[in-house]
């Protein structure tokens, strides 16, 4: 059976953020429509085309708010939602009958997708006899657009595939790789890896020699507008891609080649003498200095992050404790008592400082989320240093595939116990598999809180139970492995009958 994704090329009329260009505003033509002879007749043409996709991410469907603090993260069981008419109860009770869901999915699906056919719109014009793209920029432009599509159709696999080991012949999404109309087969999971890996590994081939990241860091200062080549935290950069490998292998059930990949993150990533992307301090968190803003990002530690000017707007939507009782998101419990005691060893946990404890009314206290509360320093001074960052890949996961794939028991605890010791916790003597993957699940739910992983965490190890959110002492709710597959969108499905 076959798809039909509709090409429409089209930027936004909304202002884009020039990252590469140090966020100087891009100034479109009066129509919405550029024709491509135009658009990638210059190497400024391909630049903004590719900044229109990284600016997308930000809508609020896809990674500014529901695939990360959101939508994914509710269905993950976090939160307690307080009310029997809450916004996202659809999406935590699996309601995917709902109209609530399927809109929402009909949307990720539609933009998705769109994103892609612009990034194949780029890839169309990144040929051999490109002339107009210098060398560098030609490696810059392909590799990172290369990476997009990859990393784009693996989310789409994630949520509206099969888990993997159960049903990993399965038809399932189609793997668009042309801007034309031409409609496109479901392929299998199998399939789909397949040419996720196959890009990636192009992109990857392609930064290695264009991409200054691995020279010289992330590079996010401020500096010459004209250089396109900083603030690489907030680009599929050559370390993001090789996280997004070891990612992807490790859905795959490749555990060999997600060590290796993981590893060359962190041994490239985090050298001794200059590491680019250190683990954060914990006066980075909690500054004595009080011209500086905590650091609750652990921004050091990004390997790939939207810039997202509206971040404020979309934790707000969530989470500020102004809301009301069926759109606020909290955590079962007190500060001193409840499901934070389940997730954090102790008060060291420097993780522990994504909570904080506000008056909703005078007889109510919440346990809220502050991970993306807009902050000031004691001087009332902010940074814009990771003020719009939204993670999206950090370098704590590769040391996660470490101590999950690796053959060797004493290297999994080591792994382990280097993430561990990094957020304030003691030290771990491990004794088998069965305590390394107890410690790791936990491991994994503090690290990733507001960017929507834990959801594929569980659906990739098929959990047949849940944590409740709604209950101080914890406890589970039964999973049925139907209700981590997303159903086809019916604006999909309705060309294939």
């Amino acid at each position: 059976m076959k798809s039909r994704i509709l090409f429409s090329f089209k930027l936004s009329l909304v202002a884009i953020v020039l990252l590469f260009s140090c966020n100087k505003w891009v100034d479109l033509p009066p129509k919405d429509r550029l024709t491509q002879t135009v658009l990638f007749s210059t190497k400024e043409g391909y630049l903004k085309a590719l900044t229109g996709i990284y600016a997308e991410f930000n809508n609020t469907s896809l990674y500014g708010r529901d695939l990360t603090m959101g939508m994914l993260d509710a269905m993950a069981q976090y939160y307690n939602m307080g009310d029997s008419e809450h916004s996202l109860l659809a999406f935590t009770s699996f309601d995917y009958g709902s109209d609530t869901f399927k809109s929402k999915s009909n949307t990720i699906w539609t933009k998705l997708y769109n994103l892609i056919a612009n990034s194949n719109a780029i890839l169309d014009q990144c040929k051999e006899g490109n002339t107009v793209l210098p060398t560098k920029y030609y490696g810059i432009i392909k590799g990172e657009t290369l990476a997009l599509r990859a990393m784009m159709h693996f989310d789409l696999l994630r949520m509206f595939g099969p888990i993997y080991d159960k049903e990993k012949d399965k038809a399932c999404i189609p793997y668009i790789e042309s801007s034309d109309r031409s409609v496109q087969p479901l392929i299998s999971s199998v399939e789909v890896i397949a040419k996720v890996v196959r890009d990636l590994e192009e992109a990857q081939i392609l930064l290695q020699t264009t991409d200054p990241v691995l020279a010289e860091g992330p590079l996010n200062f401020a500096g010459d507008v004209n250089n396109h080549f900083n603030y690489r935290q907030y680009r599929l950069n050559y370390f993001a891609v090789t996280a997004l490998l070891a990612r992807v292998h490790l859905w795959a059930g490749n555990k060999e080649k997600a060590v290796h990949y993981a590893k060359e993150v962190i041994d490239k990533g985090q050298t001794a003498d200059a590491p680019f992307f250190p683990f954060v301090t914990l006066e980075e968190i909690r500054p004595s200095n009080p011209d500086n803003v905590s650091d609750r990002i652990f921004s050091n530690e990004v390997l790939f992050a939207c810039y997202n000017q509206s971040r404020t707007s979309s934790y707000n939507v969530l989470f500020s404790p102004t809301l009301s009782a069926n759109s606020l998101l909290t955590l079962s419990g007190t500060l001193t008592d409840g499901r934070i005691n389940l997730m954090y060893d102790n008060q060291n946990d420097f993780r522990r400082s994504f909570w904080a404890t506000r008056s909703i009314s005078e007889e109510k206290e919440v346990l809220y989320f502050n991970k993306y509360e807009e902050l000031i320093s004691k001087n009332n001074s902010s940074s814009d240093a990771f003020r719009f960052m939204i993670p999206l890949i950090r370098i704590s996961e590769m040391y996660l595939v470490v101590a999950e794939c690796s053959s060797d028991l004493n290297e999994c605890g080591a792994y382990l116990n280097k993430l561990r010791l990094n957020r304030g916790q003691a030290h771990m003597d491990f004794t088998s598999m069965d305590q390394i993957n107890l410690v790791l699940e936990n491991e994994f739910m503090k690290e990733f809180l507001g960017e929507g992983q834990m959801f594929y965490f569980f659906k990739r190890k098929a959990y047949t139970e849940l944590p409740e959110g709604s209950k101080v002492a914890g406890g589970t709710i039964p999973m049925q492995l139907s209700n981590y597959t997303f159903p086809l969108p019916e604006s999909e499905t309705s060309q294939r009958q």
